[in-house]
């Protein structure tokens, strides 16, 4: 919050007035395609606060201590209620565009780096955990840094594949959850990916519920998690982001390491053999 005002103070400081559309418009006659050291400063800090909202680098690290303590449906409303409402903030915030409608230059290369590293330290993040809250905490962060190139790609197609997408993990992430909700009850809960072993032996319907969404998150076709990819990737290949789009797809096939891994164990019944005493 303190770096979000700070940053809305420089950008008052740099341009006189609290309303954005003006703040647009003086910064566009005085700027001639490059920001001034404050507007630059209060925009950048405005940008980085509000990635709290989205779990995103650097305002990551708090997403899978929250998600692994908060109660699943409290946790299933995190995951995508505040995240959309960060992103609609960084659609609004980002009306702050040169006159042609471009981001300045200082303000995409932050995005560019912030994408990389949330969806990296995200996917990298997940496949080291075994509570699977903190993976898909992790999960969530992955995901704020692809939605980050909806942002990058702009108006137009980049914010309707971004609106596309956010809705489609919204109904992914939010069926993964529901799944830990609806099997907690008689001393039964899934806490660790071994715990998935046992799904398919107790709740066979929540088991491929589990799977079907773990597989939509990572966007095998023809699950509508592969849709969302497949618009925001080709939105931002047409803007002229393809290195970006490289990079995600890269950590695409990073994240298939771990769901499908919980898409295997609650799929596979796991008969556990009771041994003999010696």
């Amino acid at each position: 919050t303190g770096i979000l005002l700070y940053g809305f103070a420089m950008l008052y400081g740099a341009s006189g007035t609290l309303v954005l559309q003006d703040i647009v418009l003086v910064l566009q006659s005085e700027s001639e395609g490059v920001l001034s050291a404050t507007a630059t400063i209060g925009l950048i800090l405005s940008v980085l606060a509000i990635s709290y909202k989205i779990a995103a680098v650097p305002m990551h690290f708090y997403a899978p201590d929250v998600y692994e303590g908060a109660a699943a449906p409290m946790t299933a409303f995190l995951g995508f209620v505040p995240k959309a409402a960060g992103f609609f903030a960084l659609i609004i915030i980002l009306e702050i565009r040169t006159t042609e409608g471009n981001l300045y230059e200082t303000v995409e290369i932050v995005l560019w780096v912030m994408a990389v590293l949330t969806m990296t330290l995200g996917n990298v993040g997940a496949i080291l955990q075994s509570s699977l809250k903190r993976i898909l905490g992790y999960s969530s962060i992955a995901h704020s840094g692809y939605l980050l190139l909806g942002i990058l790609a702009g108006p137009g197609d980049g914010y309707q594949a971004l609106l596309i997408y956010l809705v489609l993990y919204g109904i992914s992430n939010t069926g993964a959850f529901a799944v830990l909700a609806s099997v907690r009850h008689q001393n039964y809960e899934l806490s660790t990916l071994k715990d998935l072993s046992t799904l398919r032996k107790h709740h066979p319907a929540a088991a491929w519920g589990m799977a079907i969404c773990s597989a939509s998150l990572l966007g095998l076709p023809p699950l509508i998690g592969f849709w969302g990819k497949l618009f925001l990737f080709a939105a931002a290949i047409k803007s002229g982001h393809l290195v970006l789009v490289v990079i995600a797809a890269l950590n695409s096939g990073i994240s298939s390491w771990y769901y499908l891994k919980m898409a295997s164990l609650a799929l596979v019944a796991k008969h556990k053999k009771e041994k003999d005493s010696i």
